[in-house]
């Protein structure tokens, strides 16, 4: 039988589905990669995927590009069971953030470098946290606890969907028309 990848299928897949899948392939990974931290030497070198230090950056940021491809919906269809994946894959990233925080700010051209924006990702996680448990999320007020407690800013993230329509100039409207069923930007990923 041939192997399938999952990275090959997902792009197929119809889009509530696709973000099911991708999600989590990536949840399992940091589930890999914990269990890797306790069992194998790990490596500073990103190209060594399943062995690499710095995976929750790299898996964190795949899922950032995900949701900046669908649609809100496509998020939150799954509610409980994918805000706790998002959860875990935003609370490696912020044991990975504790553990080094002098991390290069760029990537470099060899890829051994961190990903651009590891913060970034990380609020961009949270807004997915939110989006999905509303306010009072359970999973986006524990994250910001373990962020305060490694002394990681701790940001007042706005909840997507909430902006003042009417605030939009018409010089917004092409970019709003463009975005509006996005959950991120291009601009963030």
């Amino acid at each position: 039988m041939a192997e399938c990848s999952v990275s090959a299928i997902g792009p197929t897949l119809p889009e509530i589905q696709r973000v099911n899948v991708m999600v989590t392939w990536n949840w399992i990974h940091i589930l890999w990669w914990q269990y890797a931290l306790r069992h194998y030497q790990m490596s500073s070198n990103m190209d060594d995927a399943m062995l690499s230090m710095l995976r929750p950056a790299s898996v964190a940021h795949e899922t950032v590009q995900l949701f900046s491809s669908v649609s809100k919906q496509a998020i939150q269809t799954h509610g409980y069971g994918m805000e706790l994946k998002i959860f875990r894959i935003a609370d490696s990233l912020v044991d990975l953030l504790a553990c080094n925080r002098r991390l290069p700010s760029g990537p470099r051209p060899t890829g051994t470098g961190m990903l651009l924006g590891a913060r970034d990702t990380l609020h961009a996680l949270q807004s997915a946290l939110i989006l999905i448990g509303g306010e009072e999320s359970l999973f986006h007020k524990k994250l910001q606890l373990f962020m305060a407690e490694v002394q990681l800013p701790v940001p007042n993230v706005r909840p997507i969907g909430l902006a003042d329509p009417e605030a939009a100039t018409d010089d917004d409207e092409d970019e709003r028309n463009v975005g509006e069923n996005q959950l991120f930007p291009q601009r963030y990923i």
